[in-house]
Formats: structure tokens, sequence, C-alpha cells
């Protein structure tokens, strides 16, 4: 323990913490670490497996993946931007988004199709990008 001296100027002891209370904060301790590396591995296992079951773009990826050659050709946002003069020239409006008109650098024309935000998982718009094809 320690020894000190009260307000009085006399010295008393102080035993120092009990075993009791040692055990109750390596207790308290031990269950705060075993929750926390129970809920950084819940926090894995639901984003590894319940919040990737087939997004859109895992799909878009796989379609780009499989149809090798037909794959549609990636370009930026910047690149898309440009093209199409910031979307000034609107042809239509598709079931899945608005479709402009656009050329590229190269001088080919292009219709740009801006997907809208979609309830499914993207495959109707996948089918419909086949289609085109």
């Amino acid at each position: 323990g320690q020894c000190r001296l009260d307000n009085t100027g006399n010295f008393y002891c102080h035993q120092g913490k009990s075993k009791k209370t040692h055990l109750t904060v390596a207790a308290a301790t031990s269950s705060a670490g075993v929750l926390g590396v129970l809920v950084i591995l819940a926090w894995f296992l639901r984003r590894r497996f319940i919040n990737n079951k087939n997004p859109p773009y895992q799909i878009i990826e796989l379609f780009l993946k499989n149809h090798g050659h037909l794959a549609a050709k990636r370009f930026t946002y910047a690149e898309i931007k440009k093209a199409t003069n910031s979307f000034k020239n609107k042809l239509g409006q598709g079931g899945y988004g608005s479709v402009y008109k656009g050329t590229l650098q190269d001088g080919s024309l292009v219709a740009v199709k801006v997907l809208s935000e979609s309830n499914g998982n993207g495959e109707e718009f996948i089918n419909e990008v086949l289609k085109e094809l």
C-alpha cells in the first residue's frame, strides 16, 4: 500500500486495491476487448457476405468480362462530359435514364445513356445494352 499524511498531520497507510477490484477491472477490460473483436468480425462478415449479393456493379463487371469484344468501352466521367458538351444535347428519355448525343475525340458520334436510379439489380439495364449491340 501507500502511506500518506492526512490533514491533521497524522500518518496513515492505505492498503491499495484489493484482489477483488483487480479481478473486476480485468474482467471488464477483457469483456470490452472481446466485444470489440465481435463487433469488428460482425461488420466484416456483413460487408463480405450480406451487402455484396449481386450489386449492379458486379453484374456490369461480369457482363464486361463475359462479352469481350462486344463489351462497351469504358470512359471516365470527364471524357463523357466533354464528349456530350456537358450533357447539353438530350436525344430522349428511356426507361433507365436519359440519352445524350456526343462526339468522341476521334469524331465518332455516340449516344450516351445516363443511368437513373433503378430499383432492380442492373440486369434489365444490361439486357437493354445487349439489344443495342
